[in-house]
């Protein structure tokens, strides 16, 4: 199986994906200036991530269809959402994609529930939390890679089974089939973007 980790690239969030365009200067945070100049800050939640670009053709798309910019019912935006999701993970493969979360620096326990969340609408188009609730929730870690161990369920989701080796999985590998059968469920192209901007989108 190839390995295209080489390909990839940290996002605010602390999710790999496909490096879709160099980053040659640092991003400027629009908003650390203005609440740097109120009395109390609680948390700034996004500095560490505050120089890390997130993809910017998530981010356009995403940015459409919750300011309702377009008709998100038009062939050519759904054409526009796939394509930027071939793209944005960086590899043809989901499983090389998915095992690749597990070598990055920046991702925790929350990261690991997460994708197994996503694996699971994938799966049967439900989710145990809401995208709304996983936005507000992850963010980078500074504490080392402590995403843990692969869940049973996703073991079984890429056709692997008494903690047999992935590298050998027989399902559900193709990036192609996946968002086929991701986006046949009820709102899955919906659920897609939110995905999407979550992974590889602004914080």
């Amino acid at each position: 199986m190839p390995n295209a980790e080489s390909r990839l690239r940290m996002y605010p969030r602390g999710f790999l994906g496909g490096d879709v365009r160099p980053q040659v200067e640092r991003t400027a945070d629009p908003y650390s200036g203005q609440v740097k100049k109120h009395q109390f800050i609680a948390n700034d939640r996004g500095a560490a991530a505050s120089y890390i670009a997130a993809n910017p053709f998530i981010e356009g798309l995403y940015s459409d269809y919750v300011r309702n910019n377009i008709n998100t019912e038009i062939f050519e935006f759904r054409k526009k959402v796939l394509e930027a999701a071939m793209g944005a993970f960086g590899t043809d493969s989901f499983l090389v994609w998915y095992l690749s979360q597990f070598s990055s620096p920046a991702a925790s326990d929350l990261h690991n529930r997460f994708l197994s969340d996503t694996i699971k609408y994938i799966s049967c188009g439900a989710r145990d939390m809401s995208l709304e609730t996983w936005q507000s929730l992850l963010v980078i870690t500074d504490e080392g890679n402590n995403i843990g161990a692969i869940p049973e369920k996703t073991k079984e989701f890429f056709g692997v089974y008494n903690n047999g080796d992935l590298s050998r999985a027989d399902s559900n590998t193709s990036l192609v089939d996946v968002i086929q059968k991701w986006c046949s469920k009820e709102n899955g192209l919906e659920d897609l973007l939110g995905t999407l901007h979550i992974l590889f989108g602004n914080v």
